[in-house]
C-alpha cells in the first residue's frame, strides 16, 4: 500500500464510509491538473447516513498523495428503494475536452432510478459541474438502470453497459443492457438492447465493459458481470446477435473490473475480482484472460 485517500476534503461531513471508488488517469490537462493526473471518484456517506456525495480527488504523484477537488453531485440518504433520492456508482470519462462523471441517479421523482452525468472543463479546475444530464431513462419508471461503464468500440462508436434492476426475468433480475451511440453524450436517444448470448443466456448484475483490438477485424468487446464466471464477447461491434460467453477462469466476483493490458496487440485482459457480498471474508484476486483470435493493431489504445 502506498497511500490512503481519506475523503476528508469536505469538513461538513464527518465519519462514515466511502463506497464505489473509481480511478481514472487524465489523458489531457484540466486546468491545474495535467495529463497523467490520477482522478479518484467515490461516494462519501457521512457517519449519520444523512446524504450521498460523489466526490472527486486528484493525485499528481501517481497515487502517493491526494487532494480534494470538488463534490460532483450530492443527494439524500443511501436507500435503494424507488422514491428515495440518492446517488451511486461514479464512472469517469474524458471526452471532447470535458470531464464527465456518470452516476446512478435516484434524485428524479419521475424514475425509480436513471443514469446521468455531469460535466466540467479545464476553465474551472474541475471545481464546478454542469446540471445533471440524462443518459438512460425508461418509460417503465420502476426499472433501475445502474452501474454504468463505457468504452469506445472498434467502429469508433461508444457503448455503455448497465444492469437493469427489477428486470422481470427470474433468471436475470438485474439483466445487463447496453446502448451504442456516436458520442458518449448521446446514449439517451440510442436504442437499448439486452445482452443475450448465442446460447440464450443473459448477463446479469454489475457489468463492466472494455474493448480490445484483438480477436478480429472489429476487435472484441469484453463484458464481465457479477453473476457468472464467464465473460461475454462480441466481435461484431455490439450486434445484439453476436454475443458469446466463455469461461474466464477467475470465478464469480462483484463488479469485476476489466483492463486491457498493453502489449501483445490487446490479447490480455486483466480481471480484478473483489469478492462478493455476504461472504465471511473478502478476497481480492487479479488474473489475466487471453482474448480468442488474432492480435490487433493499436486501435487508438496506447501501448498495444
Amino acid at each position: 500500500m502506498i497511500s490512503k485517500a481519506l475523503f476528508d476534503g469536505n469538513s461538513s461531513l464527518t465519519g462514515g464510509r466511502i463506497l464505489q471508488p473509481f480511478l481514472y488517469e487524465l489523458s489531457e490537462a484540466y486546468g491545474k491538473y495535467p495529463a497523467g493526473t490520477v482522478m479518484l471518484a467515490g461516494n462519501r456517506i457521512p457517519g449519520d447516513s444523512s446524504s450521498t456525495n460523489i466526490q472527486m480527488y486528484a493525485s499528481l504523484d501517481k497515487g502517493y498523495t491526494w487532494e480534494y477537488v470538488s463534490t460532483v453531485v450530492a443527494s439524500g440518504p443511501p436507500n435503494t428503494n424507488n422514491g428515495a433520492p440518492c446517488v451511486w456508482e461514479p464512472f469517469i470519462l474524458s471526452y471532447a475536452s470535458q470531464l464527465a462523471v456518470y452516476f446512478s441517479d435516484q434524485s428524479d421523482p419521475r424514475y425509480g432510478e436513471k443514469l446521468s452525468h455531469r460535466l466540467s472543463t479545464s476553465t474551472s479546475n474541475l471545481q464546478t459541474w454542469s446540471a445533471t444530464l440524462d443518459d438512460v431513462t425508461n418509460t417503465n419508471a420502476t426499472l433501475r438502470p445502474g452501474m454504468v461503464t463505457i468504452a469506445q468500440i472498434g467502429n469508433g462508436k461508444w457503448m455503455c453497459s448497465y444492469e437493469m434492476g427489477l428486470w422481470p426475468d427470474s433468471t436475470a433480475p438485474y439483466a445487463t443492457h447496453y446502448r451504442i451511440a456516436d458520442s458518449p453524450f448521446d446514449f439517451l436517444s440510442a436504442p437499448e438492447f439486452e445482452l443475450r448470448t448465442d446460447t440464450d443466456g443473459v448477463s446479469s448484475a454489475g457489468p463492466y465493459t472494455v474493448w480490445t483490438p484483438a480477436g478480429g477485424p472489429h476487435g472484441t468487446i469484453v463484458v464481465s458481470d457479477s453473476s457468472y464466471d464467464q465473460l461475454f464477447l462480441n466481435t461484431q461491434n455490439g450486434d445484439p446477435g453476436g454475443w458469446q460467453n466463455v469461461t474466464s477462469g477467475h470465478g464469480v466476483g462483484y463488479t469485476r473490473a476489466l483492463t486491457v493490458l498493453p502489449g501483445n496487440g490487446g490479447k490480455l485482459v486483466q480481471v480484478l475480482n473483489g469478492g462478493m457480498y455476504a461472504g465471511k471474508f473478502t478476497e481480492i484476486t487479479v488474473g489475466g484472460f487471453v482474448v480468442p483470435g488474432s492480435e490487433g493493431g493499436s486501435g487508438g489504445l496506447s501501448g498495444l
